[in-house]
């Protein structure tokens, strides 16, 4: 990572976004490899803040959320172009 943060840097780019993963070292990493801001989608759901429906299905408990890599979201968009 820290290759492209060098590669960025020299185009003029200010700002350099990455995934944070699923669990807080991700972030931290991310950080450390010079990103300015860091996703953090998949992160935080499930919280009680969260908006999505709580589901239970063969005796697990989940929440249902709609994020850019959910199911829901990807057959909505199978297909097309962002733009």
């Amino acid at each position: 990572m820290i290759e492209c943060v060098y590669a960025a840097h020299s185009l003029g780019a200010t700002d350099r976004v990455r995934d944070g993963g699923s669990v807080s070292g991700d972030a931290a990493k991310a950080f450390g490899g010079g990103a300015d801001f860091v996703m953090l989608g998949g992160m935080l759901a499930g919280h009680d803040e969260c908006e999505g429906a709580v589901v239970e299905e063969n005796s697990e408990i989940f929440m249902l959320f709609y994020g850019m890599s959910s199911e829901s979201a990807m057959k909505r968009h199978a297909g097309r172009r962002g733009g």
